[in-house]
């Protein structure tokens, strides 16, 4: 019953809270998403934490209908955000529209989701420094607002930011966080061997 939930989703948010790791997102996805993180996910967040630990990146080759962007794009950035709220983070994509899309979905979790608000109560947005398609900046309402900006002083970005890889925007961004880039291959760039290393070239 709905009782029962709410205690199990406190119990699952402590979790999320508490572990930076595999495990803590699998409780995290479950309080976002309101179901559980599927098997093959739970393999690519432990590759990702190894590949973490080792301070490498890590390449994720998904089927179609692996739903890879809503838990790597999406849901393993909101989990990072929470965990550490003052790095930035940045995602290319194909294009600018596919880029605003999912920053717009990931700042609509921190702005309402239940779950969220549940998790990381103490993350949200910081309208005052922007919160738009230009760049999401949340604040820590834990503690004093010109604490938190002391803390943040020399982070030149904002805490998400979205673009293509042909946006000449990306030029001088230096993203501390989680740095994703999902999918910027389509058929207008891979006709060719020539257009598919020109595409890798602009990375």
């Amino acid at each position: 019953d709905e009782e029962k939930k709410s205690l199990l989703r406190l119990a699952r948010a402590e979790l999320a809270r508490t572990f930076d790791d595999e495990e803590g997102f699998s409780h995290f996805f479950w309080c976002i998403f309101d179901k559980e993180l599927p098997r093959h996910a739970k393999e690519w967040a432990k590759s990702i934490y190894d590949a973490k630990k080792q301070r490498k990146g890590r390449v994720i080759e998904a089927f179609r209908g692996s739903a890879k962007t809503t838990i790597v794009t999406i849901g393993f950035t909101l989990f990072r955000i929470g965990h550490d709220p003052s790095k930035a983070n940045l995602l290319i994509q194909v294009g600018d529209d596919t880029a605003n899309t999912n920053t717009k979905a990931i700042a609509d979790v921190i702005e309402n989701n239940p779950g969220w608000k549940i998790v990381f109560p103490h993350i949200i947005p910081d309208y005052q420094l922007g919160w738009s398609a230009n760049g999401y900046q949340v604040k820590d309402n834990s503690m004093d607002y010109s604490e938190w900006r002391k803390i943040n002083a020399d982070r030149k970005d904002p805490t998400l930011l979205g673009f293509g890889y042909r946006s000449g925007s990306l030029i001088g961004k230096r993203p501390t966080g989680v740095l994703i880039i999902d999918d910027i291959n389509d058929i207008n760039n891979t006709s060719s061997p020539k257009e598919n290393q020109a595409t890798i070239g602009v990375l």
